[in-house]
């Protein structure tokens, strides 16, 4: 379920001495300090808490949030640091604060019950629960008068009718374990019909104007889109087809997309993609660098190359740590005001730009209505190809001059008070964004972002592995981390798979299966086939996430790890794994195919045929680069210079030459030598 409230704000910083300090002064995250000078006696989340709960017969406020909320930030400055407000909580209540961002588990956990109590939820989510930690309420932002009398109607049926309280808590809490339990379903093959299906309902959710799916807001939800385009390409669907290509350019024309600095920002409060909240998020830009650079791949506009090319500068400028890794979040706010780094007056705009005025503006949406007060948000109305071909200008004048523009504004911004940005590194984030380096290196062969990735996938083997060698949550230093989750390990096994198949280096492999003998020993639900979200059980259920959110479900990435080892190492063990999860969740993708959007991905493995493209040689390296110039779904492309004991290199080494194999279902053609003919092969089967 994606979120429905949620952005974030500047705190200044005091100027004297504060009044209140909290337990929450002491911690790492961002977001707890921002906490930390409340009136309310926060703590950090701790399991000892429960006890100290019931001991005083008190129920639990747990407020969740993240360091670039918006309206987690409005809430703590107009509600929190209220004192009779903070009174009321501090004498009848135990107070946690929890950053969602450090604690998934404990976040998914009370999301999930929020969804049962009111259908959809958000951030800040603010629960109150009983001593035990069951859920009584559950709700996002609130004012100082709402949140008073929310928690005096709690406070007051809890001591009048304790039986009842606890009766609902109990039923939330069984529900809460009931979504996150996984039905073994005996094992069934999915079927192009079953896609087809699965497709077909879900195509009246789309928006065939704006693109993306229905709704009066929209985040970009990069996997639904890959999917339907991977669908397409396969299908031969059309309106599919249609439908991506709008999406992907409605959302790069789009106020979503920062036309000055590059990146994206987290979602659009309009059904057109003009109006942003203005946090930028790592996993967000990770995962539109992956989308756009396959859609470039694919569709050889050049509009996509622009969006991916602004997504490198962008998280090279903004979100790189010198140090290593990538920084988690950038607020939206900026002097107090909501995307004020990032909007533009007419004035403004008229007095850097000069003659290029009248151009920009035609192109930026500044004779539309402004985004707030005086001040306006940039959008295109048209990609610069088109502009110029309606205009009867010449293209490359068209660019010069827009780049005159943007690179003006750049210096311009850059004088302005930057938002804050949360210097958490989270270890499955930055594996997405390996991810994204690889793609974008495939799409565009800058061997920099070959370096990237590999840098990337150092720091996290370096500095996000423990003295028990398990994978850590976060990955700054000198700060205590939680155990990684099965996101971090799931993702990051991605991430290696994927920089093995591009560098042909089996020290990728090797890391990625010593990670997957681990997530056995930690995760694996051996009754379901399916892996919970962390270790053990979160307060009063279990974790299972199966569902895609704005982030694939880890589950799904577990699945493709199955599948992907399977081919490249031949232990048929990985392929029952596989197989097992999707046919576990053959239901839902069928019956919610857009929550299940990775689960459909990996579907088409089934539905269409799969090819094994193996390069063996001395030039492999380089015939390896050139078939990954093309855009090949529901194939896997890996290549070795010498001999190799990988299952799929198997006698195949011929010393002082390069074949190609192309392989389907078991069955090769004639290894060839040259790139073109083994892709002909690939439509002759």
């Amino acid at each position: 379920m994606l979120a429905l409230v949620g952005c974030g704000d500047n705190q200044s910083k005091p100027s004297k001495e504060p009044k209140f300090t909290n337990n929450l002064v002491n911690e790492s995250s961002l977001y707890l300090k921002q906490h930390a000078h409340n009136p309310v006696h926060w703590e950090p989340w701790n399991d000892s808490l429960f006890n100290t709960a019931q001991d005083a017969n008190k129920l639990l406020v747990i407020s969740i949030g993240y360091a670039s909320c918006h309206w987690c930030h409005v809430m703590e400055r107009e509600t929190f640091q209220d004192t009779l407000i903070a009174e009321y909580m501090n004498e009848k209540f135990i107070n946690i604060k929890v950053d969602r961002e450090e604690r998934p588990d404990i976040d998914q956990l009370y999301m999930t019950a929020a969804q049962i109590m009111n259908g959809n939820s958000g951030w800040p989510l603010n629960v109150v629960a009983l001593p035990n930690g069951k859920p009584l309420y559950a709700g996002t932002y609130h004012s100082k008068d709402e949140w008073e009398v929310v928690l005096k109607k709690m406070v007051s049926f809890y001591n009048q009718y304790p039986d009842k309280a606890n009766e609902y808590a109990n039923s939330i809490a069984a529900g809460v374990k009931q979504i996150n339990a996984i039905i073994d379903i005996p094992k069934e093959q999915i079927t192009l019909e079953d896609v087809k299906q699965a497709v077909d309902s879900w195509s009246e959710q789309w928006d065939l104007l704006y693109g993306g799916d229905k709704g009066g807001q929209k985040f970009m939800v990069p996997e639904r889109i890959s999917f339907l385009m991977k669908y397409a390409f396969l299908s031969d669907d059309q309106l599919a087809n249609t439908h991506v290509k709008n999406s992907l350019d409605k959302m790069a024309l789009g106020g979503v997309n920062d036309v000055v600095g590059g990146g994206f920002f987290r979602y659009s409060v309009d059904s057109q993609w003009k109006v942003p909240h203005f946090e930028k998020m790592l996993y967000d830009n990770a995962q539109l660098m992956s989308l756009y650079a396959q859609a470039y791949k694919n569709y050889q506009n050049e509009l996509y190359k622009e969006v991916l090319e602004g997504l490198i500068e962008f998280t090279k400028n903004e979100m790189h740590d010198e140090n290593g890794g990538y920084f988690a979040s950038i607020d939206s706010n900026s002097e107090g005001r909501e995307g004020g780094y990032y909007l533009w007056t007419k004035q403004e705009l008229k007095e850097i730009l000069n003659d290029d005025y009248e151009l920009f503006e035609s192109l930026y949406g500044i004779a539309n209505e402004p985004f707030e007060g005086a001040y306006y948000n940039l959008y295109r109305s048209m990609s610069l190809e088109d502009y110029a071909k309606q205009n009867n200008l010449e293209l490359a004048n068209v660019k010069q001059r827009i780049e005159g523009c943007i690179n003006k504004l750049a210096k311009i911004r850059e004088e302005r008070v930057k938002p804050v940005v949360d210097e958490k590194k989270i270890t499955s984030w930055n594996a997405l964004m390996i991810n994204g380096f690889v793609d974008a290196y495939k799409a565009l062969g800058d061997e920099n972002l070959l370096n990237n990735a590999m840098n990337t996938a150092a720091f996290i083997l370096n500095e996000g592995i423990d003295a028990k060698g398990e994978l850590k949550h976060t990955l700054n230093d000198n700060v205590k981390s939680e155990s990684g989750f099965l996101d971090d390990y799931a993702f990051t096994i991605d991430a290696l798979i994927e920089l093995y198949k591009v560098t042909l280096d089996e020290m990728y492999i090797d890391k990625a299966s010593g990670l997957m003998d681990k997530v056995m020993k930690l995760f694996y639900e051996p009754d379901s086939g399916m892996f919970t979200f962390n270790q053990g059980t979160v307060v009063f259920s279990e974790l299972v996430k199966t569902d895609d959110g704005v982030i694939p479900s880890p589950n799904t990435l577990m699945a493709k790890n199955f599948f992907q080892l399977y081919h490249i190492k031949g232990e048929n063990a990985y392929e029952s794994y596989y197989e097992k999860m999707l046919s576990n969740m053959k239901p839902s993708l069928i019956k919610h195919p857009a929550n299940y959007a990775k689960w459909l991905n990996l579907s088409l493995n089934e539905a269409f045929p799969f090819y094994e493209i193996v390069i063996v040689g001395e030039n492999a390296f380089s015939k390896v680069n050139k078939i990954n110039n093309n855009y090949l779904p529901n194939s896997i492309v890996i290549g070795t210079k010498g001999p190799s004991t990988l299952s799929l290199f198997e006698n195949r080494y011929v010393e002082g030459q390069t074949f190609i194999y192309v392989c389907q279902n078991k069955t090769c053609k004639l290894p060839v030598k040259e790139v073109e003919v083994a892709l002909e092969q690939m439509s002759d089967f």
